[in-house]
């Protein structure tokens, strides 16, 4: 299991989501498979990774 995954590897899913099907995210305790979710969703996803500060 990944759990962090940068925000380059988001960006890809986002391009080409053939090559990620099995790509989760979890916000909030909110589980599902990033390809899945509604490209706005996934654009947030990526600015939140963008300015999250591990």
């Amino acid at each position: 299991m990944v759990t962090v995954v940068d925000a380059g590897a988001l960006e890809d899913a986002m391009v080409h989501p053939e090559k990620y099907p099995d790509l989760i995210v979890r916000v909030s305790g909110f589980s599902a498979v990033f390809v899945n979710l509604d490209k706005e969703v996934q654009k947030e996803l990526v600015s939140r990774t963008l300015n999250a500060r591990f």
